[in-house]
């Protein structure tokens, strides 16, 4: 099992880190018809999309990360919220 709590990737915190793997997940997916993968650099203005794939039809698939070290209400509000917001 992962302990998601103690992720560290190149001396970033556990979200970024966390952030960071996720972008590595989506890429490796490489959908049918993928045509570029962007990830995101987390400089704001995002939507919190971590990463995007453009499809050869124009259509996006958008990759959003939430670190969480517990989940209760107010994080799956969080998460209502972002889905709301991409």
């Amino acid at each position: 099992m992962i302990d998601f709590s103690s992720i560290n990737a190149f001396n970033k915190g556990p979200r970024e880190s966390f952030e960071d793997l996720i972008c590595v997940l989506a890429r490796r997916e490489n959908p049918k018809n993928g045509l570029e993968f962007q990830p995101n650099d987390g400089c704001g203005g995002d939507g919190g999309v971590e990463a995007l794939w453009i499809l050869n039809n124009g259509r996006k698939i958008g990759y959003q990360a939430k670190y969480f070290t517990s989940i209760g209400d107010s994080q799956w509000s969080q998460m209502d919220e972002s889905v709301e917001q991409a």
